[in-house]
């Protein structure tokens, strides 16, 4: 009895293995292919497994049979969800409902609770089944649920199931499903692990780093691409069984593999710049991250290398080191003063200048000082030349507010220094300030004012006499005869000539003509000695002088007082008839009720008043009579007389 309950058993586990075969070898062709396609194949060679061990089943009694319909049945649940289990479970149902008998409402409460088992025992694993843990399970939880169905037959029968069936087919279907479980979860892996490598091996081969693993003795176990490229090999397959030195000189080579030998020791990854001369001379950098990976008992057996090229960053950085080097040596050096503030007004850099031209304490120029605290510092250290009436504290705030306005400003010290600080916005806020000493430019300008000053009254004066020259007696006539006639006021202009100057050249020489007529010169500057009157050379012996605000009688007694003090000097003349140096003076008033059109008519009225005297025997005075503005009724009787 024992021999035909066990032979058509295992005759289904043969069929069940046959199945898993062939599903192993035709996984290769369904990669491409959708989830839920390869889901359905799966479900559906599972249902025709069920029904090939369907047609070799034990009969317990008769008209009812036993299989191992079940495991087939869960497993399509179990790894292909509810796609699969719905395939085979309603393929072996038909089937079951064809064949009949009084185990067809067993058979399929058995062919349900096995697919509902594996959507379950699909669904708990989240899909996850790779794992033998879950095959176990699923295992056990069949063993036990065929021997439940087996309850669901007639009582009678119970007596014979348990007695010759329950040990066997539960074992059958506990060991059935670990056996194939198994084949299925370690194809899977294998598949995953062999598509994982070919994920690696397709990302190490695109990597543009070096990516490479060596044993403990130095030699090549794996590279990319990358890595023959760098070590100069024509492929990776060259690198394989070869160390460093096969590649590098020696010097280079013993480098690398100390390193690789220092890390195995300590079993500690660590990451290192390594500088190397490569075969065609030039000098390389690379970024190395090395780790030692362990042998199955904890032994480190080897290294992985992971190498960067970071040749050009390493010169772009010593040349940046370089730059920053020349510019701090030139900020250092450079004439002027040079601070830098941030947004927030806080020194951010001071060069070493700054410090010397202002003497400040180091603890004034600290990184993080104010602006504000630093010239408060500055106030309180040196003597600044405030402008009239200005506090310290208003030359404070004026200065602050002209560095937020990045307007240039100048200052001076009471030792005589100028200084002027220009600000140039730069990135958030920041601002850099240039500090120059412009002393000498100050003291340049000083001088190119003080020349031009100079310049301008040579310009305005009479090089020989001191005196006013024609065109500044000119301007200075049109602006009093203006002023004059827009007041109202009186202003007196005298016209004096040196007699008979040109005998006195022929007898004395120019020199001493020269000499007359600079004392001529200092007699007019001494009557015309107000601020705003005003004593001019009119051309050679010429000389004019106005005086504003000068009636008649005092245009008199001034004339009289200049021929004087002509006289007075006594200078000889034997060439005139008065025996010593004289003047013949012409003087003309103007006053608001004055006929005349314009400075020029003002100038000639002094001419003819000056001709009067020289025709009078000359050194003499003679006033000009100003003619009147007269109205419409006087002009009518002149004319009626």
């Amino acid at each position: 009895m024992m021999y035909h309950v066990w032979q058509p058993l295992l005759a289904n586990v043969a069929v069940i293995a046959v199945f898993i075969s062939f599903w192993t070898s035709i996984q290769s062709w369904l990669e491409r292919a959708a989830p839920r396609k390869v889901d359905a194949v799966f479900g559906s060679l599972c249902g025709g497994t069920g029904l090939a061990v369907m047609t070799m089943p034990f009969e317990i009694v008769p008209g009812v049979f036993f299989d191992l319909r079940s495991v087939v049945i869960i497993l399509a649940a179990f790894f292909a969800g509810p796609v699969g289990g719905f395939i085979a479970g309603a393929m072996t149902g038909a089937f079951r409902i064809y064949m009949g008998g009084v185990g067809t409402i067993p058979g399929l409460v058995s062919i349900a609770i096995g697919v509902a088992l594996g959507i379950f025992m699909n669904w708990q694993r989240r899909n996850t089944v790779n794992c033998f843990r879950d095959v176990l399970d699923v295992a056990f939880a069949a063993a036990g649920l065929s021997l439940m169905t087996m309850l669901t037959l007639p009582t009678a029968l119970h007596g014979a199931i348990f007695e010759h069936v329950a040990l066997p087919a539960g074992t059958l279907i506990f060991t059935s499903l670990i056996l194939a479980g198994s084949a299925i979860v370690h194809e899977n892996r294998r598949r995953d692990i062999a598509r994982a490598n070919e994920i690696y091996g397709a990302v190490m081969d695109a990597l543009p780093d070096c990516l490479n693993a060596k044993d403990s003795q130095g030699r090549f176990l794996v590279a990319n691409p990358a890595t023959a490229r760098l070590m100069g090999a024509t492929d990776r397959d060259a690198l394989i069984g070869k160390s460093d030195s096969d590649f590098y000189d020696a010097i280079t080579a013993s480098g690398f593999r100390k390193d690789e030998d220092r890390i195995i020791r300590w079993g500690v990854a660590e990451t290192l710049e390594q500088r190397f001369v490569q075969n065609n001379g030039e000098v390389a950098w690379l970024s190395t991250l090395k780790v030692p990976f362990p042998s199955s008992d904890g032994r480190e057996v080897g290294i992985i290398t992971h190498n960067r090229d970071i040749t050009r960053h390493k010169q772009l950085e010593i040349n940046l080191a370089e730059t920053q080097a020349r510019l701090s040596d030139a900020l250092a050096h450079m004439a002027d003063g040079l601070v830098m503030f941030d947004g927030d007004a806080k020194l951010v850099y001071c060069n070493d200048r700054f410090r010397q031209m202002f003497s400040l304490p180091d603890t004034t120029m600290l990184a993080g000082t104010t602006l504000t605290a630093i010239l408060r510092k500055a106030v309180e250290h040196f003597n600044i030349v405030l402008p009239d009436g200005m506090t310290k504290a208003e030359w404070m705030a004026l200065e602050l507010d002209k560095v937020a306005r990045l307007e240039s400003t100048q200052f001076q010290l009471e030792d005589g220094r100028w200084f002027q600080n220009r600000h140039a916005a730069v990135r958030d806020g920041a601002w850099l300030t240039v500090s120059c000493d412009i002393t000498e430019g100050k003291r340049s300008e000083r001088a190119l004012m003080d020349l031009n000053a100079r310049l301008e009254v040579l310009a305005r004066t009479d090089g020989l006499t001191g005196l006013s020259n024609r065109k500044t007696f000119d301007d200075k006539l049109y602006a009093e005869f203006a002023r004059s006639r827009r007041h109202g006021s009186k202003l007196g202009l005298m016209l004096i000539d040196v007699d008979r100057f040109k005998a006195f050249n022929d007898i004395y020489g120019h020199p001493e003509g020269d000499t007359c007529l600079k004392s001529v010169a200092d007699c007019l500057k001494i009557v015309a000695k107000r601020p705003s009157d005003i004593a001019a050379r009119y051309g050679g012996e010429e000389f004019v002088a106005i005086f504003p605000e000068v009636d008649e009688a005092g245009m008199q007694l001034i004339a009289d007082q200049f021929q004087q003090s002509i006289r007075d000097l006594k200078r000889a003349h034997v060439g005139s008839e008065k025996g010593i140096a004289t003047v013949s003076t012409g003087v003309a008033i103007m006053g608001a009720d004055a006929d005349l059109r314009g400075p020029a008519d003002f100038l000639r009225l002094a001419d003819e008043a000056l001709y009067r005297a020289k025709g009078a025997g000359r050194d003499c005075v003679r006033i000009a009579e100003t003619p009147l503005l007269i109205s419409d009724t006087d002009e009518a009787s002149h004319r009626a007389s």
